[in-house]
């Protein structure tokens, strides 16, 4: 007998154990497809792990990406001046990364790693063993030029004043 037609037997109770994880049928599948290449005996508690490992897995997804209902997205994007910024902003990153092409590599990085990945400068600092002051000034150096370069385009998207970027 093979090793699903065993487990189907007992479909009801892996079924409520899916349930204590806040599964449902479809994690029980999941589970059969998982174990329907193994070719030994399995035991109740390896199930009960599969399940709970789909389940939660199956949980962190759900969690870490956010529902958002179409009609409450096109009443946003149907607004003609709610397009207009949306392309405002791109062209001012545009700008961001023009600015960032030009710069020196590493400073791009050091950059990048502190406000894309929330490093702080001691830990840059001790990531490419580089002093502490020197991450800063390279911040610091990056920061300037990029305000330099975009500093009206920004000031007239703050205005609203899309047409001027």
């Amino acid at each position: 007998m093979d090793i699903l037609t065993t487990l189907s037997k007992d479909h009801k109770k892996w079924l409520n154990i899916a349930k204590q994880f806040g599964g449902s049928e479809d994690d029980v599948q999941d589970m059969y497809i998982k174990v329907s290449t193994i070719d030994k005996e399995i035991s109740t508690a390896y199930v009960w792990c599969i399940l709970r490992s789909i389940c939660v897995d199956k949980l962190r997804i759900e969690t870490k990406y956010k529902h958002i209902d179409l009609n409450d997205v096109k009443e946003l994007v149907n607004r003609e001046s709610d397009i207009q910024e949306f392309i405002t902003y791109d062209k001012i990153q545009l700008k961001i990364d023009g600015v960032k092409y030009r710069t020196h590599y590493s400073d791009v990085i050091i950059l990048d790693q502190y406000f894309k990945k929330g490093l702080t400068m001691r830990k840059i600092a001790a990531k490419y063993n580089i002093s502490l002051s020197e991450v800063f000034g390279s911040i610091k150096r990056t920061k300037a030029k990029i305000r330099e370069e975009i500093f009206e385009d920004y000031e007239d998207f703050k205005n609203k004043e899309y047409e001027r970027v």
